[in-house]
């Protein structure tokens, strides 16, 4: 059986785009990308359930939108989701999904934090008891202690503060 697979495209040109133009109603199917298309998230908003296998030359162009946070806070955590699993399934390297994970280091989404944190814990038992299992940990202790140290964020509750820092304080000292 053949599902319609909506592809949800975000060509980060703010151009309205039909979603039946890109609907995968075939095996296999091609569509143009717009020339002005500076980048292509797949899956935008996270509206259907399939996982988005990028080329690394796509995914770097995804890069400087995770970084500068120019897609929503549910795309970043997509992408970051989408790479765990690719992980898992022996798609990509454990090695690529941990150097993705550099180019979130400045986000400040619970939503995002909290998608990494999962990532760790999974990562962290499933090495548990091999050689690598301390070097991981080293690197998630240092993204986290990043994450708390951060002026916007620190160890002291601020009056005025906003949940979500809140909530990645508390994430920050797991």
């Amino acid at each position: 059986t053949n599902w319609i697979v909506p592809m949800l495209p975000n060509f980060g040109n703010q151009q309205e785009v039909k979603s039946s133009d890109y609907a995968l109603d075939k095996s296999e199917k091609a569509f143009n990308v717009p020339e002005q298309a500076s980048f292509v998230k797949l899956n935008s908003t996270e509206s259907a359930y399939y996982i988005v296998d990028y080329s690394a030359g796509d995914l770097a162009k995804l890069i400087p939108q995770i970084e500068n946070k120019t897609i929503s806070s549910v795309d970043r955590l997509a992408i970051i989701r989408n790479c765990l699993l690719l992980s898992k399934a022996g798609k990509i390297s454990t090695e690529v999904y941990l150097e993705i994970l550099k180019f979130y280091e400045n986000d400040d989404s619970y939503v995002v934090w909290s998608e990494i944190a999962s990532g760790f814990s999974e990562l962290l038992t499933a090495f548990s008891g091999t050689p690598n299992y301390s070097s991981l940990n080293k690197y998630r202790l240092q993204m986290f202690s990043q994450l708390i140290s951060r002026d916007t964020l620190g160890f002291i509750e601020k009056k005025t503060e906003v949940l979500n820092n809140k909530s990645l304080r508390g994430l920050a000292y797991l």
